[in-house]
């Protein structure tokens, strides 16, 4: 009992070693962690404790471990929330529908904060870009062919249309210029994908022309500062993805 209590400060006297290294700017996103021998020789502790903290901070997505290279600093801790999310999900804690309803309302917060603290010409144009492409493809869609050959291009063409739904919503987290918001949205996002894609490949070209519509509205307010437009267009968006069948 004692030695377990004994293993376990030491991997966490490991951790927060590794965290004040982050913490003070001498590890940053890229940088390679000192070895296993290192840190145990810094600190004083076994190699087996300082490979169970290496092991936890992996797991936690704040290092990657580079074959034959050695740990490093992670630039992508957002990716464990998204398997926490999946798993959570997995085990029916939270459902489909409170991962729907939790981006809706962080959506509404950013464009919030975008409208409050305005937009930059360049996030501007590119939100304007992936809305032209959004109709762009959705044009494309209407005229394909319905033959063997026109149905795999109708697939391909599905793929660049949920990327470019993608890219709209992204570009309108990085618009809001808040690094946490950044995180969280991608990790949910990672997740949602799911539910869009499955919208985007089930629904008819009417209704893919509504959700579009909805990114317009919401392009439009931003620009014209109408947080009323806004959460119209954001509620009607999650509106739809929620009646799409897979919740």
């Amino acid at each position: 009992m004692l030695e377990d209590e004994n293993s376990s400060q030491e991997y966490a006297k490991a951790v927060a070693y590794i965290y004040e290294l982050i913490n003070n700017g001498t590890l940053e996103v890229g940088s390679r962690l000192p070895t296993e021998r290192s840190i145990s020789g810094q600190l004083g502790i076994g190699r087996n404790s300082t490979r169970e903290a290496l092991s936890i901070l992996h797991g936690m997505g704040i290092i990657e471990r580079k074959q034959g290279s050695g740990n490093y600093i992670s630039g992508d801790a957002g990716k464990s929330i998204s398997q926490i999310i999946l798993m959570m999900l997995a085990l029916r804690s939270i459902s489909y529908t409170d991962v729907c309803e939790f981006r809706r309302i962080l959506e509404k917060t950013v464009c919030s904060m975008i409208v409050k603290n305005g937009i930059s010409k360049e996030h501007s144009e590119r939100l304007k870009g992936y809305l032209d492409e959004l109709w762009s493809i959705q044009n494309e869609l209407k005229a394909q062919d319905s033959d063997a050959e026109g149905e795999a291009g109708t697939k391909k063409l599905l793929r660049r249309l949920a990327a470019a739904d993608d890219n709209f919503h992204n570009e309108l987290v990085k618009a809001a210029d808040n690094g946490l918001m950044t995180v969280i949205m991608d990790a949910v996002t990672a997740v949602y994908m799911e539910f869009i894609e499955h919208i985007i490949y089930n629904t008819d070209k009417e209704k893919r022309d509504k959700l579009i519509d909805c990114h317009k509205s919401i392009y439009e307010g931003i620009m014209s500062s109408d947080n009323g437009m806004i959460e119209t267009a954001i509620d009607m968006h999650y509106d739809m993805v929620s009646a799409g069948g897979i919740f």
